[in-house]
């Protein structure tokens, strides 16, 4: 049962209250009790009068029987479905794998694809599926009878929501700190298995193209209009030379763009 923290409200005290992280007051009993049949305020909503040694929740107040005439209480505990809040938790690892699928569904080719996600072409998806999860969660409170105006406007920002949540809601932090890990290993992940596909597509063209012993000496250079026309088009070679040893479907990475373009500024064509 909740304990009521201060006497009845007499007619002439001052209220105060938060909304949007502003200290909003004072006000008398009878605008309170306006705000509370307006929906302004309701469960979960931080109030202070004289008397009370800080800031309580409205329903532990005398004011509580004005939000009993409106609602029941929000639902608590066991009663609050928080399986959407565990997918959240694990939306990173999730966002991850509908990165792949969407890659490969676009490029139809698995190399391609994961070269794709590794340069983080469609991290888009995963940050809208967290977004999405995060409006859904909320909504969902919404139905359960919380207040959730104090939070709902970091939707947009998934550890930030889930801290506010679970401190809302008197929560342990476990859904918060699963995101977090989840993200850090997301980004280990990714970084460890970007590095070795490099160094995998490094050696299979360095195995079929080495710095040739042709110069630009060997090639017109009158008919190019700058030095940066020059490069591209001895890069473009080695793009050449490369697909035509290696498929004419081999994929090229960033990193022989850029070692073939320093080979350029060498004089070094295929």
């Amino acid at each position: 049962m909740t304990t009521i923290k201060g006497d009845s409200p007499a007619p002439g005290e001052s209220w105060f209250y938060e909304q949007k992280g502003q200290r909003i007051g004072g006000v008398d009993e009878n605008t309170m009790i306006s705000l509370i049949q307006s929906g302004q305020l309701g469960y979960g909503s931080s109030v202070w009068k004289q008397g009370l040694s800080d800031w309580v929740k409205l329903e532990e107040t005398a004011l509580r029987e004005h939000l009993d005439r409106l609602a029941p209480p929000p639902l608590t505990g066991t009663n609050v479905n928080n399986t959407l809040v565990w997918v959240l938790a694990f939306a990173p690892f999730l966002g991850l794998f509908l990165e792949g699928v969407i890659a490969m569904i676009v490029y139809g080719d698995e190399d391609w694809a994961m070269e794709a996600v590794y340069a983080g072409q469609f991290f888009y998806i995963t940050i809208a599926l967290n977004i999405l999860l995060c409006v859904l969660d909320e909504k969902r409170l919404q139905k359960a009878g919380h207040n959730t105006r104090a939070f709902k406007g970091w939707v947009w920002l998934v550890p930030v929501y889930l801290y506010q949540r679970a401190k809302h809601l008197k929560h342990n932090l476990a859904y918060f700190i699963v995101w977090i890990c989840c993200f850090v290993l997301l980004m280990l992940g990714i970084a460890l298995d970007d590095g070795a596909h490099n160094e995998q597509h490094r050696a299979g063209y360095q195995s079929h193209t080495t710095p040739a012993s042709a110069s630009a000496t060997n090639h017109n250079l009158s008919s190019f209009a700058t030095l940066g026309d020059v490069i591209d088009s001895c890069v473009d070679s080695w793009v050449k030379a490369y697909r035509e040893e290696a498929g004419p479907e081999a994929m090229v990475v960033h990193g022989q763009l850029q070692e073939w373009e320093d080979w350029c500024k060498q004089g070094q064509w295929p």
